[in-house]
């Protein structure tokens, strides 16, 4: 995994302020996905940029789900800090 700017062109839509970084995963030269990968890469990254948070987003679990994403964020050692609410807009009603 390198820090490469053609991930930025990739995942433009992830893109955000001076300093941010975007990784991309390779197979062989190809870039393969891009964004955010790796919870211990990223997390690492900050501390080398002298960051003191590390901020990532995992879908809540509901009773019965699993979200491998948000145990793997638990498993590098972030913590649940908040859950915002997700809204669907269905129109206006008739």
């Amino acid at each position: 995994m390198r820090n490469d700017p053609r991930a930025a062109r990739q995942s433009a839509g992830l893109s955000g302020p001076p300093g941010w970084q975007l990784f991309a995963v390779y197979e062989d030269d190809d870039i393969v996905a891009t964004g955010s990968l790796r919870v211990a890469a990223r997390a690492a990254a900050a501390a080398e940029a002298g960051s003191a948070w590390v901020i990532a987003e995992a879908v809540a679990e509901k009773p019965g789900q699993h979200n491998p994403s948000l145990h793997t964020q638990l498993r590098a050692g972030l913590t649940a800090r908040c859950q915002r609410a997700n809204w669907i807009w269905r129109g206006f009603a008739a």
